[in-house]
C-alpha cells in the first residue's frame, strides 16, 4: 500500500481511502450501479501476475473492473480499440 503513494497503480488517480471497510451489500443491492459508481475510486487489489508468484498492485474498483483478468498488454490493446472506435 505504501508503494502506491495513495494512487491507482494503472491510472495515477488519487484513491478514496475513506471508502475502505464500509461496503454495504444491502445498500449496493438497493442502489445498483449508482452505488458502484460512487465507490469507483475505492482502493482494491489487482494482480499483475499470478504465476508462479503473485504480484499485486493497488488500484481503484473502476480500474479493476475494467481490467478484470486482462494482462496490462491486453488492457492496452483493448483501450486502443475503444479509443480508435470512439475518437
Amino acid at each position: 500500500m505504501v508503494a502506491c503513494n495513495g494512487r491507482d497503480h494503472w491510472t495515477g488517480e488519487p484513491l478514496r481511502w475513506d471508502l475502505l471497510g464500509n461496503y454495504d451489500s444491502d445498500e449496493s443491492g438497493r442502489q445498483g450501479a449508482s452505488y458502484k459508481r460512487a465507490r469507483a475510486m475505492q482502493p482494491t487489489i489487482d494482480h499483475r501476475n499470478s504465476e508462479p508468484i503473485c504480484d499485486f498492485v493497488i488500484c481503484s474498483w473502476r480500474t479493476n473492473d475494467a481490467k478484470h483478468d486482462m494482462s496490462i498488454e491486453e488492457l492496452k490493446e483493448f483501450s486502443r480499440l475503444v479509443l480508435e472506435h470512439n475518437p
